[in-house]
């Protein structure tokens, strides 16, 4: 039930935050050239949405403190 209120935020567009956890957005990426890898053409990928999270201050300075 919580995971299909998250959800139904981000697809439309909110930012949700977590407490002591982070900020859950998304955002789009845009188009992307590459190379077939059988072919060699080039090609063209659509823009999607992706979701970004971005981590509390608490967590990363915790995450810090193990690091070392």
């Amino acid at each position: 039930m919580i995971l299909g209120l998250i959800a139904d935020a981000l697809v439309g567009g909110q930012s949700v935050v977590l407490r002591n956890v982070g900020t859950l957005e998304t955002y789009v990426k845009t188009a992307q050239r590459y190379r077939h890898p059988a072919t060699g053409e080039v090609r063209v990928a659509s823009p999607k949405r992706h979701i970004r999270l971005i981590l509390s201050q608490g967590i990363r300075k915790r995450l810090r403190r193990r690091s070392r």
